[in-house]
Order: structure tokens, then sequence, then C-alpha cells
């Protein structure tokens, strides 16, 4: 934790009356005086002293002597607020019976409970549960896909209970359902979704992280020898969608080779369209390329389809709505925005085809960087619930009108 002090005179714990504190508290503020006196470099005081000082009672002239001005006072410091052992959070998902098995299984909850639900996470002090029983009593609901589905009964609802949106996916405007945001009016208080300007973001789908130790670039090293025989694989289980990226696909294939894998072809598949490492084994060892292609263009939307070979020797083509200059290095890529038409993707796609050396360039990124795997990730959104739990003071604010954030201007139509 980077800190930054600025300070006056440091008042001793002799100006007061000891009966006044606990020892623990006492202890936690010698410590404190050290660390801001030099005498220590441990940023755990810190975080101690705060935590023996909002133990004591409210308005008490500690809390007042710790904010004055004329005698010392704290600048640019970031402390986290350590929850009291005495509370614990609990946080239900309310998914409805029709949708059940289907949420549950996009949560993916069987895994965070196999990891040790809290456990790893900086705030510990919070339990998950997903049974309706325990909406009423819960401190905050997660409701997943609320368009989808109806909301918990309000007439249970207490006030300070937070109503947190979720969704990992594009907005589905749903024909049946309308008017869901109705009946939402005044009731999220915060969002965990994919788009940055959501309060939590969801990372679940992976994560590009700088590494360590650099790895020196060799070209050589770039998979090819042989094994690459052909250029460019789709894997995908949507024949249909609202970004028409099947109509791209079928004007690409005009010009160069695309092998589309999976129940949108109907001709035999070698692999499965599924995101596991013996599919992607696979295209790593035969494919140049790969279609990562969304099923919506959606602003920040950037999904598992573009994560996963980017972890392998394959570049990824991208068609979507996300920023990916944002998320992903320079170069490590290839962008059908940039191109005027499928045929002049598909010319230069067969530039680097013939040329080894201009191809294996897409892979020089990997001498500093990693890509961090979904399950490493998925569900750091719900330590950072934890977190806000804990800071509700900090974070409290209510969307009036959850389904105009969510729908209006979130996703686009296709552009070609």
């Amino acid at each position: 934790m980077s800190t930054h002090i600025k300070r006056q005179r440091i008042p001793s714990y002799n100006d007061y009356n000891p009966n006044d504190f606990d020892l623990a508290f006492v202890k936690e503020l010698v410590h404190f005086q050290k660390y801001i006196q030099g005498q220590s470099d441990d940023d755990v005081t810190v975080t101690g002293m705060y935590r023996a000082l909002t133990k004591q009672k409210p308005g008490h002239k500690l809390n007042q002597w710790f904010l004055r001005e004329d005698r010392w006072y704290m600048d640019d410091i970031q402390l986290k607020h350590l929850p009291s052992d005495s509370k614990r959070y609990i946080i239900s998902v309310w998914i409805s019976k029709l949708e059940f098995r289907l949420f549950k299984k996009s949560l993916r909850l069987d895994l965070f409970y196999d990891r040790g639900n809290f456990s790893s996470c900086e705030y510990k002090n919070c339990v998950l549960k997903d049974d309706k029983a325990s909406v009423s009593d819960s401190d905050a609901v997660l409701i997943p896909y609320p368009e989808l589905q109806l909301p918990p009964t309000t007439n249970r609802r207490r006030s300070e209970q937070v109503w947190v949106f979720w969704a990992k996916d594009g907005p589905f405007y749903p024909r049946r359902n309308r008017l869901w945001g109705i009946k939402y009016l005044n009731s999220i208080n915060w969002t965990i979704t994919y788009r940055r300007d959501s309060d939590i973001v969801y990372k679940g789908y992976g994560q590009i992280k700088r590494k360590s130790r650099l790895k020196q670039f060799q070209e050589n090293s770039v998979p090819l020898g042989g094994g690459k025989d052909r250029l460019v694989a789709w894997f995908v289980s949507h024949c249909q969608t609202k970004s028409r990226r099947e109509e791209y696909v079928l004007r690409l294939r005009q010009y160069v080779s695309v092998d589309i894998v999976g129940p949108c072809n109907f001709s035999n598949s070698q692999c499965l369209p599924k995101v596991s490492s013996q599919c992607y084994n696979w295209l790593e060892e035969h494919y140049k390329f790969y279609l990562a292609f969304e099923n919506k263009i959606c602003r920040d939307y950037i999904s598992e389809k573009f994560f996963a070979p980017l972890s392998k020797y394959v570049v990824p083509v991208v068609l979507g709505g996300g920023d990916y200059s944002s998320v992903a290095p320079t170069g490590s890529y290839i962008d059908v925005r940039d191109f005027k038409s499928p045929k002049d993707l598909a010319d230069f796609l067969s530039v680097l085809d013939r040329n080894y050396s201009l191809y294996s360039q897409y892979f020089k990124w990997k001498e500093e960087y990693d890509v961090v795997p979904p399950t490493a990730i998925e569900h750091s959104y719900l330590c950072e619930l934890c977190e806000r739990m804990n800071n509700q003071d900090i974070f409290r604010k209510v969307y009036p009108d959850i389904r105009a954030w969510w729908e209006r201007g979130g996703c686009n139509a296709p552009w070609w």
C-alpha cells in the first residue's frame, strides 16, 4: 500500500486518559506513532490503527483528535476498512425456478464453493447463499440477468438491503418482458457487468498481465513447423446472431479458406466448440488464425472467444464492440474494423500466411505478457462485492432506471 503522510505535531497516547481506551487500542496507537515517525515501515500498523479507531464510540474525543488538522493529518492515504469480527454479511443469489439451472451454470457457483467461498478474498466475512429462503434476511441480493426474471418480492426488502445487477453477457432485449425495467425502478444499487462503467467490472473471461520476468522473443520459437497446415478456424454454436457475424464469415470464405467447427457447419468437425484445452491445443497445432467474432456488438464486451486463442500461438481476428487495445497489447490481434471489406482482410491474411517473419511478429508481445485464464479470476467480482459490503457508506447509490443504463446505447447494429 502506497502511503503518503503529512504531519505537524505528533500526539502521544500519554495526552489522554488510558482508562478511556482498551489496552489493544493503546498498543495500536503506539505502533502508529512509530510508523509516522519513520521507526516502522509496516503498513499493517496503519490499518490496525484505523481498525482500533473505528471500534471507539462515535463522537469519541480521540476520533476528533484523529481528524483535527491543527495537530496532524494524513493526505492521499488509502485505508482498507477491516471488517469487524462480529459482523458477517449474507449475500443471496436470486434465481427464479424457470432459469435456475441455466443461471447457476453461468454463475459457476459450485467452483466458488469448492475453492472455499470467500476464504481467498481480502475480506472474508461474507457468506454466499443460493436459496430463495435466505433472501429476506440477507444483506445483499445478487440478481443475475434481471431482464429475464421477476425481481425479489419488494415488500419483504429491508431498507438497508443492497440489490446487485449481474450480467456477463450483453442485453437480451426480451420481447416477452420489454417492461422489465419498471419492476426495478429505484431498486438496483450496484452493477456487476463486463462494462467498464459498472460498479464492479466482471473479468471472468480472461485478462492480460505483465510478466514479472521478461522472456526473450525468438522468431523461430513460434510453433509452425509442419503442423500449421490450415489458415483460418471458427468455433461457433449460435448460427444466427445480432452481430450478423455469420454473414461476414460467408463473405470472407469467398476469398480464403475458413473451417467452421460446430453445429453451424454440416461437414465433419474434428473439435467440439467448447472452451477446453484439448480443443485449443488442436487449434494451435493446425491453424494460424482464429475468428474471435462476438455474437453481439456491445460496448466493452470482449468474451472468452478472444482470450482463449490469445493464450495459444494463434492470431485472433476480432469482431466486436469492445476496445481491444485497452485489454491487449498492440500487435497481438487483427481487428476487422481496420479493413474496408472482407476481401481486404482476406488479402492481408494471405500476405501473413506467405511471410513467416511478419506472421511471427504477432507473438512478440508474449515476451512481456501472460494471459490469465478465466478460472483464476472469474469470481473476483464476489471478492470486490464483499469489500463493498464492508464499506457501504462509501459506495452507497441507487439506479433510478436500470433498464435505461443497461440497454440504451449499450449495443450497436453491424457496420458492414
